[in-house]
């Protein structure tokens, strides 16, 4: 697989699948959704196969705010050659992901100060001030969790991966025993 424009392979696997390519892809998109695995933060990993074939597994972007989109995932697409049909998988990284979200996360952040302290300069009554602060200790609680998961992803990078390959060897797997 050719990496996208972004992107860093890590490496790649091909499996060999027991079924024609239609009939492939149709059972692994029978089986997208949520995976019993979750990576290192906790966030379940899910499986989502299309109907061209081509296949993703990560952890996916939360409704929170605070919700950052992994730097590293799997990709693979199921494909035909030479009549028979295989799946070939890669590992990727994102160039610059990493540093990407700890910058988005600095900026989340700073906005909610530079908002805060706007608001302070105002003549404001002193329990609103007093809100204020709570907020900006529940926003400072929130940013060291943000940066807790960044750098917990990126220190687990590779059993991560590995996780998410084995979710596409085993539905790999459970399409090649389909029938029995």
């Amino acid at each position: 697989m050719k990496p996208r424009r972004g992107e860093r392979i890590i490496d790649t696997e091909t499996i060999e699948i027991k079924a024609d390519l239609p009939e492939t892809i149709e059972r692994l998109m029978q089986m997208n959704g949520v995976c019993r695995e979750s990576d290192s933060t906790e966030k379940p990993l899910e499986f989502y196969c299309d109907k061209k074939g081509k296949i993703f597994v990560t952890a996916p972007v939360g409704r929170s705010s605070l919700s950052i989109p992994r730097s590293s995932y799997v990709r693979a697409e199921a494909v035909s050659r030479g009549g028979k049909t295989y799946i070939d998988m890669c590992s990727v990284e994102q160039k610059g992901g990493f540093v990407s979200s700890v910058a988005f996360a600095i900026l989340q952040i700073l906005l909610m100060i530079a908002v805060s302290v706007l608001y302070a300069i105002f003549d404001t009554p002193t329990f609103k001030k007093e809100i204020l602060i709570i907020v900006l200790l529940i926003d400072a609680l929130f940013a060291c969790i943000m940066f807790r998961d960044l750098f917990k992803e990126k220190n687990n990078i590779t059993p991560d991966l590995e996780k998410m390959k084995n979710e596409v060897r085993n539905r790999a797997n459970a399409v090649s025993n389909w029938d029995k």
